[in-house]
């Protein structure tokens, strides 16, 4: 039996066997995050899906309960808009649970530790999850908790909270009438959590880190009158305290600044360092290996006041676990350390309380003279971000002019070296949060050749993002689960038939938006892979994703794009199909047409 669904939310590609990364087989049930701001993803170790769009609601429906118990009635109450559910209804639901557990647990029926089944009179599901494993509840729970602390120590906890917020809440269930209380909940949150950051970071006089929350939200409340005066007041103070600023640009959506400041690298007290080495981490400041004062003659001589010993004994801690890449002869390199690392080698140093980024990204030559390129500088760069992401404690993080002294990189002057670190700094933090702040700070003696006024413009030229979750290919597959609610269903291949031929008839009489007409498409697309490489799951799976496509809605109504058929390609591949399905014998078929170009390839 096929039923015509609805679905508000965008189509995606469903995974139609079992999903294995590259990296190794996935986790266990402690290794599962669930995604609801933005797109709905479901994290399994190393594992990112995407569920289909009405297993997506039901989920939704699952998490907004907050781990109560939700009835299958109410279900299909709250995501198909039938009330009382008739049977058909109640197995579409079941459906959808069985597609989520795939994805979360790879349990079979009500073996689930994680969407968990209470008997009773009408089947009852509930979501058993942690809190921290979902980041809709975490939020909650962070910003709940920093309410209760005293503000100079709400900063973490309320940072932490906003840090999860990546994308409206609920993205993927706006306008179902079950989503609407939580999503007006969680923005009044948010914007509560706004306001709580910024008088913690102004009771603690960290007033450039109150703008920039500050600033983030007076964009979203542009009518707020009071919120602009408290925006142009801390203005002022940052503008007194940062007199060396030369520029400065905050890109909200990444929650961080870029600023170009004039002074001394090893001043700025509250940020974390950045300091060039060579592969060979050499630290003999004779003025034949490294000038006294470079910047890692500066290292040694200020912040570890000369003593050598300290930083080397820091370096061969760090480099204890790094394969070497070579190790030079005494007779070739006359002077220096001998064993070579990788470029983009990082460590991390401590001068008493003052942590440093040390990163190679030059080579230093047999002849004493250290050598870099563009590609090494940029590769040094993306280490470096990707370590800070990972390792770092969310502070500012200061560079000096990178190439300015005896470690040149050929081919950049000042300013194309200064792009390249700002441009790396910017699409790491696309990803996720580096840092509140990237402070490239430049002596005095190098403004000129720096040009704030053309930095500044650069500056003005990049463009905000939004993070994203992490990586993700089209080719992740769901886990197979070979129980549906306790039934088999891998044995009957003839029902799965059955079930996709109806499929396929109700689509030649759909009406449908061109943009949804390629979300059909494609599943029809992978309807065929199903018949020919696949399983009865696979088909399940590609034809419960099918029928949620179905034109009508169950969502509030409003202005819809113009409608028509389908186009005469796609229905002669559904014709071909159903051919192939009603004439092809006993299911053994090796012909079913899966070639195609555009977006039918998904």
């Amino acid at each position: 039996m096929c039923f015509r669904r609805a679905t508000a939310v965008a189509w995606c590609v469903v995974r139609l066997s079992r999903c294995r990364a590259v990296t190794g087989d996935g986790g266990d049930v402690n290794d599962l995050r669930l995604t609801l701001f933005g797109r709905t993803r479901v994290h399994h170790g190393v594992e990112v899906s995407t569920p289909p769009p009405l297993a997506t609601a039901v989920l939704a429906r699952l998490a907004v309960a907050g781990g109560e118990p939700v009835t299958v009635d109410e279900v299909a109450r709250d995501v198909w808009g039938v009330s009382p559910p008739r049977r058909g209804d109640r197995v579409a639901v079941q459906k959808r649970v069985l597609m989520l557990r795939r994805l979360f647990d790879q349990g079979s029926g009500d073996g689930s530790g994680v969407i968990v089944t209470e008997p009773g009179r009408v089947s009852t599901y509930r979501l058993a999850l942690r809190s921290d494993q979902v980041d809709l509840w975490r939020f909650q729970e962070l910003v709940r908790d920093a309410r209760r602390l005293p503000l100079a120590l709400a900063v973490a906890g309320l940072s932490h909270a906003l840090d999860l917020w990546r994308g409206r809440p609920l993205q993927d269930v706006e306008g179902y009438e079950f989503a609407d209380g939580t999503i007006a909940r969680l923005r009044a949150l948010h914007e509560t959590a706004q306001r709580e950051l910024a008088r913690a970071h102004t009771a603690v006089g960290d007033n450039a880190a109150a703008l920039a929350v500050t600033e983030r939200l007076a964009e979203s409340l542009p009518e707020d009158l009071a919120l602009g005066l408290t925006v142009s007041e801390l203005r002022s103070r940052v503008r007194e305290e940062e007199g060396a600023v030369l520029a400065r640009r905050c890109f909200p959506a990444m929650r961080t600044s870029v600023s170009l400041v004039y002074g001394d690298l090893l001043h700025q007290s509250d940020a974390d360092l950045v300091i060039g080495f060579t592969d060979t981490f050499d630290t003999v400041t004779d003025d034949r290996v490294i000038h006294r004062d470079s910047l890692q003659g500066q290292l040694l001589h200020i912040l570890f006041c000369g003593d050598r010993k300290r930083l080397d004994d820091q370096l061969r801690r760090e480099l204890r676990h790094v394969p070497a890449e070579s190790v030079e002869s005494r007779s070739d390199k006359r002077l220096g350390k001998l064993t070579r690392y990788p470029l983009g080698t990082i460590v991390t140093l401590w001068a008493d309380e003052q942590r440093i980024f040390g990163v190679a990204y030059s080579r230093m030559g047999n002849d004493l003279a250290a050598r870099s390129s563009p590609q090494d500088l940029a590769h040094g760069m993306e280490r470096l971000w990707e370590h800070t992401a990972r390792h770092g404690w969310r502070r500012p993080v200061a560079i000096g002019l990178v190439g300015a002294g005896l470690a040149r990189v050929d081919g950049l002057g000042p300013q194309e070296s200064l792009a390249t670190v700002v441009r790396s700094f910017l699409a790491r933090s696309r990803i996720g949060t580096v840092s509140p702040e990237l402070r490239l700070v430049v002596r005095p003696d190098a403004i000129a050749g720096v040009g704030p006024t053309l930095f500044a413009k650069f500056l003005g030229e990049q463009e905000d993002g939004a993070t994203i979750d992490g990586p993700r290919t089209d080719q992740e597959e769901a886990p197979s689960m070979s129980v549906y609610d306790g039934r088999t269903t891998a044995s009957d291949s003839a029902a799965g038939y059955d079930d996709a031929v109806e499929a396929l008839n109700e689509v030649l009489r759909w009406r449908l938006p061109p943009a949804d007409w390629e979300q059909v498409s494609r599943s029809v697309y992978a309807l065929a892979l199903a018949l020919r490489d696949g399983g009865a799951e696979e088909l399940l799976d590609a034809t419960t994703t099918l029928e949620d496509l179905a034109p009508s809605r169950v969502i509030r109504a409003g202005s819809a794009p113009q409608e028509g058929d389908a186009e005469p390609q796609l229905r002669e591949r559904v014709n071909v199909l159903l051919h192939e399905l009603t004439h092809g014998g006993d299911g053994s078929r090796t012909d079913i047409p899966v070639e195609s170009s555009g977006s039918d390839s998904g």
